[in-house]
């Protein structure tokens, strides 16, 4: 028998070779190797849906998301087509915000809300104040019409973890506490109405305002600057913009 039969006849009771497998080629997964909280700095980096996203990539990634701080811009939940849709967005906005909320559990870190013009969905604003307030928020964004503008809960007056607040087209309580914004470092206004006569009195309960913006806020004239220096002592930034009585003052 010639040696080529031979060895076709041992090759056929060999056994075939075991399968690679596919770790042994595959790059490693650093990423999931890294600890929790820089996967947590990670997740509050990403748009709310790239993060949300993250999700089907593993249990685990669902999970760090679902306790990651929240940044949440209603803006970003829409095609830009469609922004002038503001009815239907309401609504579509409504629900989607609801189903975020009722997924994750984490703290909110920033929110905005600038698509609920309609009096109809000012109801819906309330719920997701209250839930921002109760998670801790500290950057907070609130807009509306200026035919249907939002009044704020006065819970919101009382939010100790608020640092920067931006008001477009909103009211404040006619009422309000001895002291409002506690940790408040920033405060922007636009298109809300503050008097003359309640100007000194608002100021003063906003000890904290490092940094106050008014835009439109109706027929104001600015306090000199001791009595600013006075009633905010750590103001270092005052913008005061197309009021009817105009004064501009420089803070140093």
């Amino acid at each position: 028998m010639s040696s080529t039969t031979e060895r076709k006849r041992k090759r056929r009771h060999e056994s075939p070779p075991p399968p690679v497998a596919a770790e042994s080629w595959a790059e490693p997964d650093l990423i999931s190797q890294l600890p929790d909280s820089i996967l947590h700095s990670i997740l509050s980096l990403l748009p709310i849906n790239n993060a949300a996203r993250t999700g089907v990539l593993s249990s685990r990634s669902r999970h760090l998301w679902k306790a990651a701080p929240l940044h949440l811009d209603d803006s970003s939940l829409w095609p830009h087509d469609l922004i002038s849709m503001f009815t239907i967005f309401g609504g579509w906005s409504r629900e989607a915000i609801s189903r975020i909320f009722d997924s994750h559990h984490g703290p909110i870190e920033t929110l905005r809300l600038s698509r609920f013009n309609e009096a109809e969905f000012h109801p819906a604003m309330n719920r997701f104040v209250e839930s921002a307030i109760q998670r801790g928020v500290r950057e907070l964004t609130l807009s509306s019409s200026k035919s249907q503008p939002y009044h704020l809960p006065p819970s919101l007056l009382l939010c100790k973890s608020l640092h920067q607040l931006s008001l477009i087209n909103c009211r404040f309580p006619e009422a309000l506490p001895p002291s409002i914004f506690p940790n408040l470092k920033e405060l922007r206004l636009h298109y809300v109405p503050l008097h003359n006569g309640s100007l000194h009195v608002f100021l003063s309960k906003c000890g904290s305002l490092e940094i106050l913006h008014l835009t439109h806020t109706g027929e104001l004239q600015l306090p000199s600057v001791s009595d600013v220096r006075n009633i905010l002592p750590r103001l270092r930034e005052l913008v005061w913009h197309c009021c009817v009585l105009f004064k501009q003052v420089d803070i140093r």
